[in-house]
């Protein structure tokens, strides 16, 4: 079940006065999109890495049109030769790592059914066990897919420049003192990390409440 981002950000807004401030001024926060299929999802992710936006859904597009209907799937994917994959753009690497997210979605190793049951931190160490899903990735799906609200990826170069700016820091903070931070906006971890995305969008704006 999806919770409420409003109900979420209310919440955040009394436990910090920094992140308040840009919480009443633009209020709008919105959900990123969700693909409701957790294997395309990833795949999506595998794709989009270190790659621009542009250029990876160009790639996404080439591949998603190698399937019927574009429908993507894993038993459809395995038939595929690695040089048909790598004709739209892939790269070994990612050929590699969409190949064994499929094998382990076919045979069963990897089943999303009974991994959205599972708690936070499980459903990371099952995902992180296939080629090419770091816990970054594992902690997107979490957050956007899955919907899950107390996720904190304090590793992310974005939450931690968001920090930099609403804190007015000197430095961006070290993945350390971002989990520190972090630890306040329990249960609604992962709104406040979209606060924080949201935050580099008014970096000039908020700057002005320093001076």
């Amino acid at each position: 079940m999806t919770y409420s981002l409003k109900g979420a950000s209310y919440q955040i807004s009394q436990l910090d006065p920094h992140l308040r401030t840009l919480i009443m001024s633009h209020p709008g926060l919105k959900w990123r999109r969700q693909f409701n299929d957790p294997y395309v999802a990833l795949v999506r992710s595998i794709v989009h890495q270190q790659l621009s936006g542009r250029v990876a859904s160009s790639i996404f597009e080439r591949f998603t049109n190698l399937f019927e209907l574009g429908s993507i799937s894993a038993n459809e994917l395995i038939k595929f030769d690695d040089e048909v994959l790598r004709s739209v753009g892939l790269s070994a690497n990612k050929v590699a790592s969409i190949r064994d997210l499929s094998t382990k979605v076919v045979s069963g190793e990897l089943n999303f059914d009974q991994i959205k049951r599972l708690k936070d931190g499980l459903v990371v160490e099952r995902l992180v066990n296939v080629r090419g899903i770091g816990e970054w990735t594992a902690q997107m799906f979490l957050m956007f897919e899955l919907r899950r609200k107390n996720v904190w990826p304090s590793g992310d170069l974005g939450v931690q420049s968001g920090i930099q700016v609403v804190y007015n820091l000197s430095s961006r903070p070290t993945k350390i003192e971002a989990q520190e931070i972090g630890n306040k906006f329990d249960p609604f971890k992962s709104t406040a990390a979209m606060w924080f995305w949201e935050a580099l969008n008014f970096k000039d704006e908020l700057a002005k409440t320093f001076n």
